[in-house]
């Protein structure tokens, strides 16, 4: 049996571990949290995401924890409506909070998958026969694939190809959520107030028993400061700093919020730009790089050697996928 090791254990990683058990897989999910975050944004869903959602039979459950948002009214300090957002725009044909969906993904997942919470990877040393692994608490072991599904700061990502500066171009804005109660008594509704470049929202969930607060504003990114809730409190604090409307409230409940998620927007991507002077370099044995003379042809390839046991039904990926051209007529990968 195929063993694969996935980190993160948000969204993507225990979706894919459900997939994986499905198709006869052994998943394990190594997450450095101690339990299940909560907190997060809302996550819209529309389309052919629906259909997974039915397929994975989830889609009942998230729809009975749907937020139920409805139109956006953007107010003045004073609360005098300026303009109307419909609900469409931004909840999708179904929206659930992350922290909903990231409980009903490990509940629907534990019985098959091997949780590990309170560790992270530290080492990956790539093999013939597999890939060895080492983590911050745990003991060593090995697995037949290593897949990140740890977010925009990928632990992974940066153990095996580059530092995160390699992949992702901060786009200047940061963003803070955290529930609090619905004392404005928003009906399937929310308000935005705008101050400036700085944005306060306030929107009614889970069927207005309760409401959700965001805030998007400009700020470097030196000044994030990863890890530390209260010190990401503060900066969101000083950044709303002399805002009216109903900002001075909100940010009285921020304090005292125990599920208060923020995150910075920024671009991301797994493959970089070519490093100067880099050479082709080896990939793990699913995914091997090579990198034809320039003569013959002007772009890198990636070849994928799919293991037997992966399902086949709805056609496996072709074997050969083009790269981007290199710049100098090398590979574009990681470099020795």
């Amino acid at each position: 049996m195929t063993n694969v090791l996935i980190s993160g254990a948000s969204v993507a990683g225990p979706a894919l571990a459900y997939w994986l058990h499905r198709h006869g897989m052994r998943a394990t999910v190594v997450e450095k949290a101690a339990a299940v975050r909560p907190g997060g944004l809302g996550v819209d869903f529309r389309g052919s995401a629906m259909l997974v959602l039915e397929r994975m039979g989830i889609l009942d459950e998230l729809r009975r924890h749907a937020t139920g948002s409805g139109d956006a009214t953007i107010v003045a300090e004073d609360g005098t409506p300026i303009a109307t957002m419909p609900g469409e725009i931004f909840a999708g044909e179904l929206e659930v909070l992350k922290t909903d969906l990231t409980r009903i993904l490990h509940d629907l997942t534990k019985a098959g998958t091997e949780y590990v919470f309170g560790d992270s990877i530290t080492a990956l040393t790539q093999h013939d026969g597999g890939v060895d692994v080492e983590f911050a608490h745990g003991a060593p072991r090995r697995f037949d694939l290593v897949i990140g599904a740890d977010g925009l700061h990928s632990g992974v990502r940066a153990l095996a190809f580059s530092p995160e500066s390699a992949f992702t171009r901060d786009l200047g804005y940061w963003f803070a959520s955290f529930s609090l109660d619905n004392y404005l008594d928003l009906d399937r509704s929310g308000l935005s107030h705008l101050a400036g470049d700085r944005a306060a929202n306030i929107f009614a969930s889970r069927d207005n028993t309760e409401a959700r607060a965001m805030f998007m504003f400009p700020t470097p990114a030196t000044a994030f400061p990863r890890g530390d809730v209260e010190a990401q409190k503060r900066v969101v604090a000083d950044a709303y700093a002399g805002v009216g409307w109903e900002v001075p409230r909100l940010l009285a409940a921020m304090a005292e919020a125990t599920d208060f998620y923020s995150t910075r927007s920024a671009r991301s991507a797994w493959t970089p730009g070519p490093p100067a002077g880099s050479r082709c370099s080896a990939m793990p044995a699913t995914a091997r790089r090579r990198c034809p003379g320039a003569a013959r042809r002007r772009h890198c390839s990636a070849r994928t050697s799919w293991p037997a046991s992966w399902p086949a039904r709805s056609g496996r990926p072709p074997t050969t996928r083009p790269r981007s051209p290199p710049t100098s007529g090398r590979c574009a990968g990681t470099s020795r």
